[in-house]
């Protein structure tokens, strides 16, 4: 009996370690997901279940004797490999790719309701501002969004537009529709400044704009 309790207290701990794997996984990409904790628990458990099946053959009698150390130490050896290589893997995927559209979140603005999307900047210039352009290509700034209504900002849709780097380090062709805090216009402003932004990508969440809203841009606010 002692031997298959041994086994049953090593089958929880694989699904623990496949749990454990599971929540590094998703801190690492930053996309909770019980689906990695449980397909690593059910690949981990496979193994102690394998590896319990060919103790018990080899070892006759399963209510006798001691549990086979060598195969133990198979099994250990087994979940701290798949361990190391799942968090090698995870860790090595790009952040951007991986985490592209977790910048923009659908939550209209309460006064502004086309303002439909929040998003969060990351990339404040050092007067705490964001340019806004008139156009999806760089230029002269237009207006501007200010950190002090915040680090989300709220955006209506997205278009393509001429690439623009900041920094030297970051670089997209992608543009988001929002309303200038100062003046209140209009406007368009580079992806780059996105939590996510320096993936290159789209945004996932920010919907294509429309000719109707293709066409506010440049013109001033009216409620």
């Amino acid at each position: 009996m002692s031997r298959r309790v041994g086994h049953a207290v090593g089958a929880a701990a694989s699904v623990l370690v496949g749990v454990g794997i599971g929540i590094v996984a998703n801190v690492v990409t930053a996309s909770w997901s019980w689906t990695w904790a449980l397909a690593l628990g059910a690949l981990v458990s496979s193994l102690v279940a394998l590896e319990t099946v060919r103790s018990l053959r080899g070892g006759g009698d399963p209510e006798s004797g001691p549990v086979g150390v060598a195969g133990r130490y198979a099994v250990l050896g087994t979940a701290s490999v798949s361990l190391i290589a799942i968090v090698a893997l995870v860790w090595l995927v790009p952040r951007g790719g991986g985490r592209a559209g977790t910048s923009c979140q659908y939550e209209p603005y309460p006064t502004i309701p086309e303002l439909a999307y929040r998003c969060v900047m990351d990339r404040w210039r050092p007067d705490s501002t964001i340019p806004v352009f008139d156009a999806a290509r760089p230029g002269a700034e237009a207006g501007e969004l200010r950190q002090h209504t915040g680090a989300r900002q709220y955006f209506e849709c997205q278009l393509p537009g001429e690439p623009i780097a900041l920094d030297g380090t970051v670089r997209t062709g992608h543009w988001a529709l929002t309303l200038a805090d100062d003046p209140p216009h209009w406007g368009v402003v580079p992806q780059v400044y996105f939590e996510d932004g320096g993936s290159g990508e789209r945004d996932r969440a920010l919907p294509d704009c429309g000719t109707a809203q293709l066409d506010k841009i440049g013109k001033p606010y009216r409620r």
